[in-house]
């Protein structure tokens, strides 16, 4: 029992250096405001750790995140329409990560999504073709068929988390903007010793 709670609590510090070490990337310098990474720190502890994860600093931290190549851009699904097309929150979600991904091109690129609507193609699979059709490398993108739901996501997908310069566990959420808290909060319970940041879509 010893032995578990100090590795709980271990990964609670490497997390915790993870934000401050995210902070001092992201924070402005400001000499004549000596607290201001105190501060700086604080806020990411509230916006990030705690689930208010959608604010300008987060938003700043996922970049930051994502300067390591180990940390996965994770891009969650969408019901696709009865004819086998894509709702217009899919297209955005997978604009968004298009982006993200030609910004950080050494990251993998992990879509998420199963076979939600009868006769068409997997969701993943769609996320994949969408994505290497903006030109995205195959070879970064990673495919899961599997998932129904956001927990089904979180499932087949949370282990992709990678390490930030070798200090914790990290990983980078595409989805709607209304959506991203309960996904984040999904991620967390199903690995709780990541990280998760998101970078949202606009439709929601």
């Amino acid at each position: 029992m010893e032995s578990l709670i100090f590795h709980g609590v271990r990964k609670r510090r490497a997390i915790a250096s993870l934000c401050a070490a995210l902070v001092l990337a992201v924070a402005p310098a400001s000499p004549a405001h000596a607290g201001g990474v105190e501060d700086a720190f604080n806020q990411m502890s509230s916006s990030i750790v705690t689930g208010l994860k959608m604010s300008p600093l987060g938003l700043a931290a996922a970049h930051a995140a994502l300067l390591d190549p180990h940390v996965p851009i994770i891009v969650l699904g969408a019901r696709l329409d009865p004819g086998c097309s894509a709702p217009a929150v899919l297209d955005d979600r997978l604009a968004t990560a298009t982006v993200l991904a030609h910004l950080h091109p050494a990251n993998p690129v992990v879509v998420t999504g199963g076979y939600t609507q009868p006769g068409c193609q997997a969701e993943g699979e769609y996320m994949r073709d969408k994505l290497v059709s903006s030109w995205v490398n195959p070879s970064r993108i990673i495919v899961d068929t599997t998932a129904g739901s956001t927990v089904g996501n979180a499932q087949a997908t949370a282990r992709y988390a990678g390490s930030v310069a070798g200090i914790a566990q990290a990983g980078v959420l595409v989805t709607s903007p209304n959506h991203a808290p309960r996904a984040m909060d999904t991620f967390a319970d199903v690995e709780k010793s990541a990280l998760w940041l998101v970078v949202p879509s606009t439709v929601n």
